[in-house]
Formats: structure tokens, sequence, C-alpha cells
């Protein structure tokens, strides 16, 4: 059975490491450790962004653009803005804005229906 795990931006990049370009030797030394995948064309992810978040920007999850099973959500567009207490965009994934654009819009369900 392929492993199905949830890539959210805010969860993912707690360190300096991610922010200095040492995010693919970094996911795959964590993947290792959890117990993920070692093939990465296996991933089952959806990754949430924003282009303003300074930590992690979606051109840092550009290595898995070419895989089958990732779906982006881009948070740019969604007008939500600056997370609390951190006031960047790092966080926005945890705002109110956030869940009421997720229940709009239903990208999480919509992503776990299609691989189920």
């Amino acid at each position: 059975m392929i492993r199905i795990f949830i890539i959210i931006l805010f969860l993912l990049s707690n360190t300096l490491s991610f922010a200095e370009n040492k995010f693919d030797k970094d996911l795959k030394k964590i993947s290792k450790k959890n117990g993920f995948v070692d093939d990465l064309s296996k991933l089952n992810a959806i990754i949430i962004t924003h282009d303003k978040d300074h930590y992690n920007s979606p051109k840092d999850y550009s290595l898995f653009s070419n895989l089958n099973f990732v779906k982006f959500v881009n948070l740019t567009g969604s007008g939500c803005k600056k997370a609390e207490p951190t006031q960047n965009y790092h966080g926005i994934a945890l705002t109110k804005c956030y869940a009421e654009y997720e229940d709009k819009n239903k990208d999480i369900v919509n992503y776990l229906n299609t691989i189920f």
C-alpha cells in the first residue's frame, strides 16, 4: 500500500535548512527517518503554499511538480492576510481566513477524493 502523507507548508519547514536550499536533502532524511517512501514517485501529497512565504515559496517544492499524485494549492490569490502571531505568510494555513477559503474551495477534500 502506498503510504499517504500530507505535506503542509507551515508544518514541514520549521528549520532554517529549508530556507537555505537544502530542502531536497532534508526531505529525504526526514522521509527515511519517519518511514515515508524512499521513492518520491509514489508520494501522495497536497502542498499548500503562498508566494509571500519567505521560509518556503512555491519554488521550493518544484521537485514535486512532475509527480502524478501531488497537488499544489497556492493561497496567494485567496485574499488571506499574514498569520498571527508571526505576522508573516508562513502560517497562513492556520488562519480563520484559510479555514473559510478551504471550506468554500474544498481543495483538501477534493484531493483526498482523488486518491481514495
